[in-house]
């Protein structure tokens, strides 16, 4: 006998159909992993309403700033429903890790990306850069390979891209600043693989993000040399000359295009030299608007004079980029204001 939930579901298909529309079941996705306990105190820390995270809230909208204006993708609404501060290397707005509705494809992906690090890792950062899977992170165990995690994989990715085009195991004293740090993933990475990065500074328009970079540092043990600069203090702290390159990694893509021409006039402001970017989008760079339109934001970077000096894919493999969305890194030569 038909169900009135099985009649109903017959009856939305019919009439959908000759509109071209048709519904499927959702499978519930897993935001993070909760197989690693939290750390002492966590739970309690990492609240909406720990009065620090409030306070930060209140420090970033008197600022005034174009940047302290979200777009839609780091509303409090979306980060409400996206990230649960306690496990915030889960599956959410900072780090996607468990993408797929089969757990087997993620699996996959994860095993191949794994081995072709392993296959270009002459500094043997697969497993000198732990992966614990703490914070609800998604992270996977093969044969042959340690645990691995988008974290891990992406951190090394990226820095292996700065050595090529950037020569950071060559350098010495280097200081690097963070546009859009989130928890400081990438921070954490750089300070224990490169240790002569004297000083990685780590902002955000997001206070949410700043709150969490705040403990996570604290919490990895890092904070002798990766330093969170809140955005209220962004204009007092940086000076000219305090850094050798900047990174921005899957943020600018979800700015508005004021916020991305206020950062790129600091970058000037301050004399940076390099800017390594990473867009949402291969082959593009596009901000995000508060009504959730794109825009090109290449045009506001020729028009202050960013030189590109390179684009190439993150993993340079024909096999890796059928099966994997894979991105495109740019590197750039920053200006100095006049």
């Amino acid at each position: 006998m038909m169900t009135a939930g099985v009649l109903a579901e017959r009856l939305v298909r019919r009439a959908l159909a000759p509109f071209g529309y048709s519904i499927r079941k959702v499978t519930q996705q897993r935001s993070y992993d909760d197989g690693v306990p939290l750390p002492e105190g966590a739970d309690a820390w990492l609240r909406r309403d720990n009065p620090a995270l409030l306070e930060l809230r209140k420090r970033y909208e008197a600022t005034g700033l174009p940047v302290a204006v979200p777009s839609t993708w780091w509303s409090q609404r979306r980060l409400r429903h996206n990230v649960q501060l306690a496990y915030f290397r889960g599956d959410n707005a900072y780090v996607y890790g468990y993408r797929e509705d089969a757990e087997q494809a993620t699996r996959m992906r994860f095993l191949l990306l794994g081995r072709y690090i392993a296959q270009h890792d002459p500094r043997a950062l697969l497993h000198r850069l732990e992966e614990d899977g703490a914070f609800g992170c998604w992270s996977y165990k093969f044969e042959a390979l340690p645990r691995v995690s988008r974290d891990l994989l992406d951190s090394i990715s990226e820095i292996y891209f700065l050595d090529r085009r950037f020569d950071l195991f060559g350098r010495t004293d280097t200081r690097i600043l963070d546009i859009g740090a989130g928890y400081g993933r990438l921070a954490h990475r750089v300070v224990t693989a490169v240790p002569t990065v004297s000083r990685y500074y780590c902002t955000d328009a997001i206070p949410d993000s700043t709150f969490l970079c705040e403990y996570y540092l604290k919490h990895r043990g890092v904070t002798d040399r990766a330093q969170v600069v809140p955005l209220d203090e962004f204009e007092s702290t940086m000076k000219p000359g305090m850094v050798d390159l900047a990174v921005n990694i899957h943020s600018f893509s979800e700015c508005t295009l004021k916020a991305i021409t206020w950062w790129l006039r600091q970058l000037m402001r301050i004399k940076v030299p390099y800017l390594m970017l990473i867009p949402n989008e291969p082959d593009q760079l596009l901000s995000r608007e508060l009504d959730d339109r794109r825009m090109s934001f290449r045009p506001v970077l020729e028009q202050l004079g960013f030189e590109q000096l390179a684009a190439e894919l993150i993993y340079q493999d024909s096999v890796i980029s059928e099966f994997v969305k894979n991105d495109r890194i740019f590197f750039f030569r920053v200006p100095a204001a006049a």
